[in-house]
């Protein structure tokens, strides 16, 4: 919305700071752009890093389930499993029951670069969490938890599969 001075709501709302979806969308984007950098020597984005956490939790998803998880849709999706795949680290399978179904998998080539990620991850962590407890992390993720869920459960249209993303 603009102003009678033509000015968009969120460059004169003294509140926009404050505003709690633009402070976890700041931050994933700051975290998406540290982490991009940090990883550009291993061939991997946050964007394949995204994809790659959800096949890890939820092995076996056919890319329009796991378009679904990440809001995305299925060619945008597609284009990032295409370079996965070419690069070894995802496979898909077609499913038992529908030949015409793909299920997608992690590969074990990530495991030669799990050391290096998980010292990303973690000094990626620190450097964010600087200056702030650990009691104080603990209760922000517990926080975090909840919205997730309180979200998850609010776009599910059955209860009972509203899970973490």
């Amino acid at each position: 919305m603009y102003s009678a001075t033509g000015q968009h709501f969120l460059e004169t709302d003294p509140t926009r700071e404050e505003n709690l979806p633009i402070l976890i969308n700041d931050a994933g984007l700051l975290y998406r752009r540290y982490f991009n950098r940090q990883v550009k020597k291993l061939g991997l984005t946050a964007a394949q890093w995204e994809v790659l956490s959800y096949i890890y939790r939820r092995q076996g998803l056919t890319q329009t389930e796991l378009a679904d998880l990440l809001a995305t849709g299925k060619s945008p999706l597609g284009k990032k499993l295409d370079s996965l795949e070419a690069k070894g680290m995802v496979e898909r399978k077609s499913d038992e029951n529908d030949r015409r179904v793909k299920r997608i998998y992690m590969t074990h080539k990530l495991d030669s670069l799990e050391d290096e990620l998980r010292e990303v991850v973690d000094n990626m962590v620190l450097l964010a969490a600087e200056g702030i407890s650990n009691p104080d992390l603990d209760q922000i993720r517990a926080w975090l938890r909840i919205m997730i869920s309180n979200l998850t459960n609010a776009l599910s249209d059955d209860p009972k599969k509203a899970d973490l993303p």
